[in-house]
């Protein structure tokens, strides 16, 4: 091989490597496990990202709201969380909001805006965040209208986090 032809395919080999051109972007995820405020019936501003949600109750997700101290609930209820997403991640591809699974119908909203909606409960809901209403390094809040049509109802079995990456093409895929 010819000593220049090495040259070349050695410094753009280190080239590739160094930028890591071409490479996965890294995956990164922020767990949303844990206290989330919980409401019971209709609100007509619970998807509002300025809602005062102080006096709600405080509930586990994920956790069905009867195994919380809502036996025999049926209807519908909200689930509101605040958090910060990174300064960091603003160079990520893509966000998604992976929220595992939702006895029975669910409408999600980030930052008020409505973001997917999806019904049945064996189903795992995972639903893209539009960069445009992310507030990197800043307060955002999800809100997650849930109506339970009979039997335990909530967010009942997850993780339940925000990570990088865009969702597959579908929001939902049964198991």
């Amino acid at each position: 091989m010819d000593f220049r032809v090495w040259i070349i395919t050695v410094t753009v080999a280190a080239i590739i490597k160094i930028f890591d051109i071409g490479g996965a972007a890294p995956y990164r995820e922020l767990q949303l496990n844990g206290e989330w405020k919980f409401n019971t019936g209709y609100s007509a501003s619970a998807d509002s990202e300025d809602m005062d949600d102080s006096s709600w109750y405080n509930i586990q997700v994920p956790s069905a709201w009867e195994d919380q101290g809502f036996a025999d609930y049926d209807g519908i209820a909200w689930y509101r969380r605040s958090f910060e997403i990174p300064a960091g991640w603003k160079s990520a591809k893509g966000l998604a909001f992976d929220i595992g699974k939702i006895d029975d119908e669910d409408k999600v909203y980030f930052n008020g805006h409505l973001i997917g909606s999806s019904s049945g409960w064996k189903k795992w809901r995972k639903y893209n965040i539009p960069r445009s209403l992310v507030r990197f390094g800043e307060k955002n809040t999800i809100a997650i209208m849930v109506n339970d049509t009979g039997g335990n109802g909530g967010l009942w079995d997850g993780p339940v986090k925000i990570v990088t990456g865009l969702a597959e093409r579908f929001n939902t895929e049964e198991y």
